[in-house]
């Protein structure tokens, strides 16, 4: 009874921790940015609630059934910035790639251009020119006035708000108005008004599908408010040449999202658009479905301290470090659905014990059980890189 009771007060306390309000500083964030976040997205209206503002709530997206699987966001040093996040963005309908440049500093977190990455995309179907195309040139986009994501210290009930605008250039092929390869490029002007709306607790799914723990987050709103330009040969484009493509001279787009922020994560632990300005709507929902605490998990890790290293896990082999010698000690290794796709004995006298991984494992990301006498003491993700 007094060990149940135990649990109880346990859980209780954990609770109150985790519903306590936080403020994001610059220090906020991990020294080690660059590496990889693993996301997962659904565009399904039905299944994503819409969150309301709330002090102290407790938010669950755990419901929330995806519609594609686990990608990765990949975030690489960059000389200039702190690091750049790796996107997709869209021009004329078309899809293409760029790392977003974004900087830690004193007094926020924001973005300052895209490098983005070329290609050549045909418009015969829009146009029925066999060699009609549309070119977006390697570029590094540099935004005239920084992008603020986060105002430092941001907690509830604080505001910023930035404004800044950008050119991306492209070249156009078009037979019937004799058009090879020109020169052209958008200037976009953008309006983005942020709030932390909220405080409170929030789980999502985690690779194998099973609700999260619950991680204490801010909530923030944004609204951001796009205007395009579009000029090719050194004019603004014609009407008649807009229409194929789909879009219209100075075309205003605003986009409504909720980001949920937790302390030490670059990336949001979600992130919903909404369709309408009273943010009830939502059609897309991304999750950060990486370095979550699985649901029960913290009673286990308070018992014994174990260490998994390196992780990644760049080789066949890797390390556990256990907290004592006693016992048979032995790992099982679970796939992202929770299929164990490798096992074995903890096998030495020092507290030091190394793993040899068949070649069949392939790279990804694994959860890593260690027990001790058939009791699980541990439980970790373990990334494998080949």
């Amino acid at each position: 009874m007094k060990q149940f009771i135990g649990c109880v007060i346990a859980v209780f306390l954990c609770c109150v921790q985790l519903s306590a309000q936080i403020v994001i500083y610059n220090t906020s964030f991990p020294f080690g940015v660059p590496g990889s976040d693993s996301l997962m997205v659904t565009t399904y209206n039905s299944a994503i609630p819409a969150l309301a503002p709330a002090v102290g709530a407790m938010w669950d997206l755990s419901t929330v059934e995806d519609s594609t699987p686990v990608f990765f966001q990949y975030r690489i040093p960059e000389p200039v910035y702190t690091f750049a996040d790796s996107d997709q963005f869209n021009l004329f309908g078309f899809g293409y790639q760029g790392n977003v440049k974004q900087s830690i500093v004193v007094d926020s977190f924001s973005a300052s251009g895209i490098l983005t990455r070329g290609g050549r995309y045909s418009l015969s179907i829009l146009t029925s020119g066999f060699t009609d195309s549309l070119f977006i040139d390697s570029q590094d986009v540099i935004y005239a006035h920084p992008r603020t994501i986060i105002k430092f210290p941001a907690t509830y009930d604080s505001a910023w708000s930035c404004t800044y605008n950008h050119d991306l250039i492209y070249h156009l092929s078009m037979a019937a108005y004799s058009y090879d390869h020109t020169p052209g490029y958008v200037r976009t002007y953008a309006q983005e008004t942020d709030s932390v709306t909220g405080y409170g607790m929030l789980r999502i799914k985690d690779y194998g599908g099973s609700p999260s723990a619950y991680f204490n987050v801010l909530q923030t709103r944004i609204r951001t408010i796009t205007t395009d330009s579009i000029f090719l040969a050194g004019a603004p484009m014609s009407p008649l040449l807009l229409l194929p493509l789909g879009v219209t001279q100075g075309k205003t787009d605003t986009v409504y999202e909720e980001c949920y922020y937790r302390l030490r994560e670059v990336s949001p632990l979600a992130r919903i658009q909404y369709k309408d300005a009273a943010y009830t709507q939502p059609y897309k929902c991304t999750t950060h479905v990486q370095r979550l605490t699985p649901t029960g998990i913290i009673e286990i890790r308070s018992e014994k301290k174990v260490s998994v290293y390196p992780n990644p896990a760049g080789a066949n082999t890797f390390f556990i470090d256990i907290p004592e010698n006693d016992g048979v000690w032995s790992y099982e290794l679970l796939d992202i659905t929770g299929r164990q796709v490798y096992k074995g004995v903890l096998r030495g006298n020092s507290e030091t014990r190394s793993v040899l991984l068949s070649d069949e494992i392939r790279s990804g990301i694994y959860l890593l059980k260690v027990a001790q006498n058939d009791k699980v003491i541990s439980v970790n993700k373990l990334q494998v890189i080949k």
